[in-house]
């Protein structure tokens, strides 16, 4: 027969038993028993670190901008005072992708090196239209026309200067030029360039300039020779509207010359843009003495008879 007084002792070591393995795991789950213990609503360990509650978002989203931040300022194309060398807006080619010869033209700025000694012009060529990624040829016909071809040897070592300043070394020499045409920078004569001029209309008012003005300036500062006003091969027309609201006018001037001359024509106005606070005039190039409350022309220069008998 069992013996009765040992029976609450089974029956407590039974609960212990059963309660035990309970206690355990619920011990290890407890998120608050032990931090290093993952949380057991599945937060991932990352979400748990402490953040910044100045910057961070409490609700995990991404941090809002501020709103007492200063608004990011315009573009710089947005002031007229502002247009960069040869920025699309002064300049639109005409008969070409404006886009396409906008993007060559940005590459005869990029800065290069390099040293030739005695190198034929086409591996010269070659080799500078690999090194920039722009495609050049040359015009053999061109060449032919006076007497050279494209076996001609150069030299010549630069350092750090611009594609464009490298080309006109290289190629001032041989009676050479280059120009953008037919979606490739063209390698050809100062004579085929001349009779084969490049179209472009230019936003003179963007510059603070009116056409009639603009079209003076032009061709009394750049290559006077150059413009049929002293028998050149280049025109130069100025348009402009009739509405003087300055908001609405525009001043145009449609020009076609030789690809240096357009370069050139774009550093001015770029420069005059930069430089300009308003509507500009062009002065008289050789003004007369005025006369009035100065009295004669040598009351404003001097009198030329002191010190003479």
């Amino acid at each position: 027969m069992p013996n009765v007084s040992a029976f609450p002792l089974l029956v407590a070591a039974g609960c212990l038993w059963l309660t035990g393995p309970l206690a355990l795991a619920q011990r290890n789950t407890d998120p608050f028993a032990n931090p290093t213990v993952q949380d057991p609503f599945g937060t991932p360990a990352e979400e748990t670190a402490p953040k910044n509650a100045l910057t961070s978002d409490p609700f995990g989203g991404a941090t809002a901008p501020d709103p007492f931040a200063a608004p990011p300022k315009a573009p710089a194309l947005d002031d007229p005072t502002q247009v960069t060398n040869r920025s699309p807006r002064l300049r639109t080619w005409l008969g070409r992708a404006s886009a396409k010869a906008e993007a060559m033209d940005k590459k005869l700025d990029q800065s290069t090196s390099y040293s030739f000694r005695e190198e034929s012009l086409l591996a010269v060529v070659n080799n500078l239209s690999q090194q920039h990624d722009l495609p050049i040829v040359i015009d053999q016909r061109s060449l032919e026309e006076i007497g050279e071809s494209t076996d001609v040897p150069v030299s010549i070592d630069v350092r750090e200067v611009s594609l464009r300043s490298a080309l006109r070394m290289l190629l001032d020499p041989l009676d050479l030029t280059y120009q953008i045409r037919d979606e490739v920078l063209q390698v050809t004569t100062t004579a085929t360039a001349e009779s084969n001029l490049l179209g472009a209309i230019y936003r003179v008012d963007l510059a603070g300039l009116q056409a009639a003005d603009a079209r003076k300036l032009i061709v009394q500062t750049i290559q006077p020779d150059l413009w049929e006003d002293l028998g050149g091969p280049s025109t130069i027309a100025a348009l402009t509207s009739t509405n003087p609201a300055p908001e609405v006018r525009s001043d145009l001037l449609i020009v076609h010359t030789t690809q240096r001359g357009h370069e050139q024509i774009e550093n001015l106005l770029s420069a005059i843009a930069g430089q300009a606070a308003g509507d500009l005039s062009l002065l008289p190039s050789d003004p007369s003495p005025q006369l009035g409350s100065f009295g004669s022309p040598s009351s404003v220069l001097g009198s030329p008879s002191v010190g003479m008998q």
